[in-house]
């Protein structure tokens, strides 16, 4: 899976990967979600968005079936 890193352009989302429907979302905080059924196409959508974390909070967040990943 290939990351993508938001850098400075989001204060919620660090990076996120996308492989065979399932989204990884990795939090500034450091927390990790795996978001299941995920259309490549969202995902394609989130990596060229100007704000991830608003994209994130009104498009994938509660609309995915969910799990955080212990690490």
């Amino acid at each position: 899976m290939k990351l993508t890193f938001f850098g400075n352009r989001s204060v919620l989302i660090r990076s996120a990967g996308w492989d065979m429907g399932i989204l990884t979302v990795i939090l500034q905080g450091g927390k990790h979600y795996e978001f299941y059924a995920v259309p490549e196409r969202e995902f394609l959508n989130f990596q060229h968005v100007e704000s991830p974390g608003r994209f994130f909070n009104r498009s994938i967040k509660n609309h995915y079936n969910f799990a955080e990943i212990l690490c």
